[in-house]
């Protein structure tokens, strides 16, 4: 560096020129290329070609793919498109030909309503005409026969005055008279009119509607002043009336619609029908031909009509009212029956009386009202049942008939009833708001309960219930004769609880098809033969006793059964061929109409339009074993309420007194509730190492039987008579049936789990999942269901929210498949936790309660919560019913289990 004179300085740069570097952004790039030594730089180039070609080649290929999966995809879409379009067009038109159809239909009836109308109007036209032209003829007839009087009547006396007089004397007299007609009906007729009524309105107008005008109080009042012009403009003495104008309003109902008001439809009925339309026609031409100036002999016509029809419908209605009496007389005795069965109860007056009166005031407040020989009729069969008690009582033992004799069917009596001593309780298997004589405490501060008698005229349920023990053991099923405990256990537990007949297999069925159908076949033959001999007296025997054995023993019906049915009279018939078997089995099906139920009296009837003499006879025996099955229930369901509150004393007598006696032990109960009651013992020792001494660490009765009955219901071992605890036979067939359903309910829960888990659009689906549910709890009842028809039940469910491309693949089936499997096995942990889940929510039923709906979705139990609510009410019933009969029993074996 140098100085200049100006006073600058110079710096030489030469010597610090450097050679310039390549820019950063290249110069990386340039320094990580590998040059290979002696490579030239158009060997680099083919290279650089040759990679980018290989590129654009994948790039092609990946293009070429990519375009054809889009054009599969387009393919399918379009394939879907086209085959919903065609179903849309498929459904429309079948759409578009129901509603053809429904319009093809609608112009015909249409058609022929106004066909109908037309010939009406036709009809009501020459009606009209011909009335017109009578009284046109007879007017003309009239003026003939008075010129003929004129031409034939001298002139001397055509001059008298009284000849004149005495013609236009009965002139004026009968115009008078037409005056006076038309001027008291008309007024009448034409506020009738103002109602528009008809009888071809009426076959259009619907039953509930007409029923609603005919009752209108001014159309009533209309008719009833037609009538009572009617009345006094008839020529012979008129028959005493009573509501004749709803009597003539009925009509249009019964023309109109017979069945609605009738609905079993007899040759009475339908009689009566007709002649209810043909008054009406008859009324409606009366009306024109008024209007038109005829008025007396129509008039008179047609009032002969109508007291024709109002005789048949009183005499139809007295038949219907006759049935009513029957029913409520056989009402009536049935409560004196059922009083008689239970005076001797203790406490029966306070129970009993009170509501057996308050039920035979009310049947004899509507007896009442039918009138004087209803009453009449009531006495007498009052009367004959006094006397067969009277006939029984004096054949009782002198410590059971100690009753006063002139006083034993009037009414209900008063009886002392001894005062049971109060008990002391503890820690019981029966809560604290159960009623006294329902608990028991333990065996150190319990009291022995107050015998009770062991007679049969003691028990009320002998003499008012088993007068029919093959129902009842065909409804059971059991293999021997029905017991009164059992038939009153039923009552109370199963609320729908009906005599049904027996159930057999199909092949029983088949061998007793096979041989009742040769049988007839048989008998058949014989009657064609014309020998009538060997089995008409035989067919006949059989429905005469089960006739008597539905109807009182005394009664005026057994009588006239036992008079007309003389089993010998009726073979010596049958001996000398003069046997009427029509009119017997006319007599017969007239009998059985008058006992049967309404569901009945269709099968009744047919029976009399048969040919078939030996069909006859066996639909008649077929149709009274129904009769008396369903009498048979009509009076379990008359007694049910008596018999739900005695059930429990009943029962709980009946076991004790086969304990007594050594019929029956408690070692299997015993054992039952041992296992229980160790199980919650260990569970509570474990939960307290310390054995602190506490109300919360011990076990509670009730929770030992609570868990006892839980774990029966869930047991994976079959109930059996030979191994369940004595005091739960009666319900052995219903703890089966809990197994049953229990173990469904876990199955479809589990089932279902799994199918929101293996697809979500099906968790959002509410009613595909409650339709699942219910297809899988209609397979499981089936017998023959197994695993592969369950997991293609799933399968379908799974596939039918999938789009058709993305449906499960056979692989995909067969994971699917395993997965059910291994779901439904006893040792899956999903199993295992629904299970837990469901003997859980029973738990807090049975202690609480109440069925707590708010827990099923958080336990995964939502889809089957009516299903479990159903069955968990049914347990707690049980539960409740048979502590309150065994809490004494069950205290006693608890309490030593507990002490151990």
């Amino acid at each position: 560096m140098e100085r200049t004179e100006a006073g600058f300085y110079v710096v030489d740069v030469l010597s610090l020129k450097q050679p310039a570097g390549k820019p950063f952004h290249l110069e990386a790039r340039i320094r990580g290329r590998s040059t290979v030594p002696g490579s030239s730089a158009a060997a680099r180039h083919n290279a650089f070609i040759e990679d980018r070609v290989r590129r654009l080649r994948r790039r092609i290929s990946h293009v070429k793919a990519v375009t054809a999966a889009t054009r599969k995809r387009e393919s399918a879409d379009t394939s879907a498109k086209r085959s919903r379009i065609t179903e849309t067009l498929q459904l429309a038109e079948r759409n578009r030909n129901d509603i053809l159809e429904r319009q093809v239909r609608a112009c015909a009836k249409a058609v022929a309503h106004a066909r109908h109308v037309a010939r009406s109007q036709a009809e009501r036209f020459a009606s009209v005409t011909a009335a017109r032209k009578a009284a046109l003829d007879e007017r003309l007839t009239i003026t003939s026969l008075r010129r003929q009087r004129l031409l034939t009547t001298p002139r001397s006396r055509l001059l008298e005055s009284h000849s004149s007089d005495q013609l236009h004397t009965t002139d004026s007299i009968v115009c008078i008279q037409q005056w006076w007609r038309k001027a008291k009906m008309g007024p009448a007729i034409e506020s009738f009119e103002k109602f528009d009524v008809s009888l071809d309105k009426a076959f259009e107008t619907p039953f509930a509607k007409l029923a609603r005008n005919m009752q209108a109080p001014a159309l009533i009042k209309a008719v009833a002043r037609i009538i009572l012009r009617l009345q006094k403009m008839a020529a012979k003495p008129s028959i005493e009336l009573k509501n004749p104008a709803r009597v003539f309003l009925s009509a249009y109902m019964l023309a109109a619609h017979p069945k609605e008001l009738m609905p079993s439809m007899g040759p009475e009925e339908e009689a009566l029908s007709g002649t209810a339309q043909a008054m009406l026609r008859e009324f409606e031409m009366w009306v024109a031909g008024f209007s038109a100036g005829e008025t007396y002999r129509p008039t008179q016509l047609f009032w002969e009509v109508f007291c024709g029809y109002y005789g048949a419908f009183q005499s139809w209605k007295d038949q219907d009212s006759r049935k009513i009496v029957d029913g409520m007389i056989a009402h009536f005795i049935e409560l004196e029956k059922l009083w008689l069965s239970v005076k001797e109860q203790p406490l029966a007056d306070v129970e009993w009386a009170p509501r057996i009166t308050e039920h035979q005031q009310q049947l004899h407040a509507k007896l009442t009202k039918f009138g004087d020989s209803a009453l009449q009729r009531l006495e007498i069969e009052r009367s004959s049942l006094r006397e067969a008690a009277l006939a029984q009582e004096a054949v009782l033992p002198m410590d059971v008939a100690d009753v006063p004799t002139d006083k034993l069917s009037t009414s209900p009596q008063v009886f002392p009833s001894p005062n049971k001593a109060p008990s002391s309780r503890g820690d019981s298997v029966s809560p604290s708001r159960k009623p006294a004589s329902a608990r028991s405490s333990s065996p150190e501060s319990s009291r022995e309960p107050v015998p009770a008698p062991t007679s049969d005229a003691a028990v009320p349920f002998k003499a008012a219930v088993m007068e029919n023990a093959d129902p009842q053991l065909a409804a059971m099923g059991f293999g021997g004769q029905m017991s009164n405990a059992q038939l009153a256990h039923e009552l109370v537990m199963d609320p729908e609880f009906k005599l049904t007949p027996v159930q057999r297999g199909d092949f029983e069925e088949q061998v007793r098809g096979i041989a009742k159908k040769a049988f007839f076949d048989s008998v058949r033959d014989e009657f064609n033969k014309g020998n009538f001999k060997s089995h008409v007296p035989t067919f006949i025997a059989q429905i005469r006793e089960s006739l008597l054995s539905m109807v009182a023993e005394k009664g005026k019906f057994a009588e006239d059964i036992k008079e007309v049915l003389e089993m010998s009279y009726i073979q010596q018939q049958v001996d000398k061929n003069a046997f009427d078997v029509v009119k017997c089995m006319s007599y017969i099906t007239s009998k059985m109409l008058q006992l049967c139920a309404p569901i009945r009296d269709g099968a009744i009837r047919s029976i009399t339009q048969s040919t078939d003499l030996a069909d006859a006879f066996q639909r008649t025996l077929a149709i009274l074993d129904d009769m008396k099955l369903d009498l048979a229930n009509y009076r379990l369901q008359a007694l049910r309420p008596h018999l739900q509150q005695q059930a429990v004393e009943y029962e709980r007598t009946k076991f004790d007194e086969a304990l007594n006696a050594g019929i029956v032990t408690l070692n299997k109960t015993t054992s039952w509730l041992h296992a229980a009651a160790q199980s919650l013992a260990s569970t509570a020792a474990a939960r307290n190492p310390e054995n602190i001494q506490s109300i919360d660490n011990r076990v509670r009765y009730e929770s030992a039987y609570n868990e006892a009955l839980i774990g029966l219901v869930q047991s994976s071992t079959p109930i059996n008579p030979e191994t369940i605890a004595e005091t739960l036979m009666l319900d052995a067939h219903r703890l089966f049936s809990f197994q049953n359903e229990v173990q469904a309910i876990t199955i479809v829960a589990a089932l279902v789990m799994l199918s929101k888990n293996a697809i979500r659009e099906l968790r959002d689906d509410a009613t595909a999942c409650t339709r699942l549910k219910d297809t899988l709890f209609i397979l499981l009842k089936d017998k023959n269901t197994n695993l592969a028809n369950l997991s293609t039940q799933i399968i379908a469910t799974l596939n039918s929210h999938k789009q058709p491309w993305a449906r499960l693949t056979p692989d995909q089936e067969q994971v699917i498949t395993n997965m059910v499997g291994k779901t439904l096995s006893y040792k899956d942990p999903v199993f295992n936790l629904l299970s837990r889940r469901i003997a859980a929510a029973v738990r807090t039923h049975l202690e609480k309660g109440v069925f707590r709906k708010e827990t099923m979705q958080s336990a995964g139990l939502d889809s089957v919560q009516n299903e479990l609510e159903k069955l968990s009410f049914s347990i707690a019933r049980l539960a409740k019913h048979n502590k309150e009969v065994y809490a004494k029993h069950y205290d006693a074996i608890l309490t030593s289990a507990l002490q151990q």
